[in-house]
Parts: C-alpha cells; structure tokens; sequence
C-alpha cells in the first residue's frame, strides 16, 4: 500500500521542498486561471452565491409583503404555498438548491455560465423592483 497522506502538487516546489501554504494557494489560483474550465467554474459558482443571496433578498421581501397584505404572489407555483410562510420558504428554497445542483453539475458548459448570469440580470430586475415597491409603500 502507498502512503495514505499525500501532500497536494501545489505545495512541493520543484526542487522538493515544501512550500508555505499562501505561496501554494497562489500557485494553485495562478493554475486554475490557466485552466479556462476551471475559471468557468468559479464564474458559475460566483454567479450561483449571488443567485443564493438575491434569492434569499427575494423571500424575505415576498413573505414581507405578503404579511402587510394586499399581495398577490407572481409566481404559480409559489402561489400555492403564498398562505403558509413555512412551505412557502421550504418551496422556494427547495426550487434554489435543486437548480444550484443541476447548475453546479453542468458548471463546465458555456450555456450553464450563460444561464446563470442571465437568472442574476433577473433577479436583480426583481430586487430593483421590490426595493422600488416598498418605497412607494412607504410614501403612502
């Protein structure tokens, strides 16, 4: 049997000493960015956190503004659940982490990183129209 602990390529030089571990993450960074699937990875991953995020800025608006009243939700699906805060919650964040992991499985394609960043465009437009929503609520 080999050895059972292995010491990642990033951290022994080429002469064979062991390098310190910010000068072995920056050679790991530095060969992913020659990597173009690797960077197209990290782009996926850095749209899907502010998906997650935006998402999350979404739910607590939508459960918000469904407590002042006078909302109607825009969604069908998340409709059937608008009347019980908890499964509207479990719902949608059901909905993100079934697509993260369908994104995150196909993180290497061009039409994944495109779909991303277009669902970001998207979902920024719904944050600039609830922070524009409750303005005018609050000018009322």
């Amino acid at each position: 049997m080999g050895n059972a602990h292995t010491i990642p390529v990033g951290l022994i030089s080429s002469a064979g000493e062991r390098k310190s571990w910010p000068v072995a993450f920056k050679a790991c960074i530095q060969a992913a960015r020659r990597n173009p699937r690797a960077c197209r990875t990290r782009r996926v991953i850095l749209a899907l956190v502010i998906i997650w995020l935006l998402n999350i800025f979404d739910l607590c608006f939508t459960v918000l503004a469904h407590q002042a009243g006078d909302f109607v939700e825009a969604n069908i699906l998340a409709s059937f659940f608008i009347g019980n805060t908890n499964a509207l919650i479990l719902f949608k964040l059901s909905a993100l982490v079934l697509a993260t992991s369908i994104f995150l499985t196909f993180r290497r394609r061009f039409i994944t990183e495109l779909s991303c960043w277009t669902i970001c465009i998207i979902y920024l437009a719904l944050s600039f129209i609830w922070v524009g929503y409750y303005t005018l609520i609050s000018m009322i």
